[in-house]
């Protein structure tokens, strides 16, 4: 899911959901990562696993920019590591 397709959604969710979604979002990106750092798993599921904890992240980084400036932050304020001139 991309940007543009979140910023509709999120701005009819209230802020109660996309604490919600922010939670489902950081569980799978958790399991994913278990999975990854698990010896037992061949390397091609530990594969598996780290790309769906990559666009898993991406998501939720996007979710999370979106209910911060809900909530009334700034960008500056949510990405204050952003390099200049950005």
């Amino acid at each position: 899911m991309t940007l543009t397709q979140t910023k509709p959604q999120a701005v009819k969710l209230p802020i109660w959901q996309m604490k919600a979604e922010l939670k489902k979002l950081a569980d799978e990106i958790r399991e994913d990562r278990a999975v990854r750092r698990n010896k037992a798993n061949t390397e091609g599921e530990k594969n598996s696993a780290e790309l769906c904890a990559r666009r898993t992240a991406k998501e939720y980084r996007h979710w999370h920019i979106a209910y911060c400036l809900l909530r009334g932050k700034t960008y500056k304020q949510i990405e204050n590591k952003v390099a200049k001139g950005r």
